[in-house]
């Protein structure tokens, strides 16, 4: 757990404390995320768990797909945990906290779009009959191409540049993850709880579809690393036996074979701070070189 934490702080801190994400939303979405894993340690019900996730909402409406998996992921645990009168309790929670997330969610997009009486279509009609009318870019690109495609945004096109670097650069990590998630299916397997791991496995899944929508890269990037170091943490402090015997395999087989990736720990300073739109600063500086290189072949 020890070693856990502190790659999650060398990634942790600096994104707290970077030039472009100082007091912003994205930040208080993962203090908010923080606070709500703290009041599951208890293994009791509290009330904030219906707030908080009502409250990184109202800070970013992406909040949903970024960190709300870590609450569900979470609650389902909990549910799967608990036997009798406790069990059917965790569920009725689990199945009320998705449905005040979904309702607030509606509302919020809802409003969003209300806001804006111009849509896409009526653009094309004004643009088709000469109407003089005035349009929300911000809001036409989400709705048209994805936000990451128009406006201002446009120079960040190369993002997706970006993302190739940075999973490469990240491959080592990615290798241990793969091995460490592969454990756990093999002990969850033996107790009959496989179904509920890959669950937890699979739930930083959730951050994907924002890749689509948003070009806010670094942010969704960083999502996803706190997705599976909060619930490891998180399980580790329960004192989960499957993960900790899954950790603690994978981490003499480390020890045993491949002592040089203990340097692991010190590798992420390379990628440290996240920024938002771009990744961080490495994958920016290749990615504007490789930007570049297409446009001057005509590619991009």
């Amino acid at each position: 757990m020890g070693l856990l934490l502190i790659f999650y702080s060398i990634f942790l801190i600096p994104y707290f404390c970077g030039y472009d994400q100082l007091g912003a939303a994205a930040p208080c979405m993962l203090t908010v995320t923080l606070l709500g894993a703290m009041s599951f340690l208890r293994g009791k019900w509290n009330p904030l768990l219906y707030v908080l996730p009502i409250m990184g909402m109202l800070l970013q409406i992406e909040f949903f797909f970024a960190y709300s998996g870590v609450y569900f992921a979470l609650l389902i645990y909990m549910w799967a945990q608990t036997r009798g009168v406790q069990r059917k309790s965790w569920q009725k929670r689990l199945i009320i906290s998705f449905v005040l997330l979904c309702i607030v969610t509606g509302v919020l997009v809802g409003a969003r779009i209300l806001s804006y009486p111009d849509t896409a279509m009526t653009k094309q009609l004004a643009t088709q009959f000469s109407i003089d009318s005035t349009f929300d870019e911000e809001l036409l690109n989400r709705l048209q191409e994805g936000y990451r495609f128009g406006g201002a945004m446009n120079p960040h096109g190369g993002n997706f540049l970006e993302l190739i670097f940075f999973i490469c650069l990240f491959s080592p990590y990615l290798i241990l993850g793969g091995r460490l998630f592969r454990n756990i299916s093999r002990l969850a397997q033996k107790d009959g709880q496989r179904k509920m791991y890959h669950i937890l496995l699979l739930g930083g899944v959730m951050v994907c579809p924002l890749f689509l929508i948003h070009c806010h890269y670094g942010n969704w990037i960083f999502a996803f690393i706190s997705y599976y170091a909060v619930i490891f943490l998180v399980l580790l402090a329960k004192g989960d036996r499957i993960v900790t015997v899954a950790i603690s395999e994978m981490m003499h087989t480390i020890s045993e074979k491949h002592g040089w990736m203990v340097l692991l720990l010190l590798y992420p300073i390379m990628f440290v701070p996240f920024s938002d739109m771009n990744i961080c600063g490495i994958t920016r500086n290749v990615a504007e070189d490789l930007k570049y290189a297409l446009q001057v072949l005509g590619i991009m």
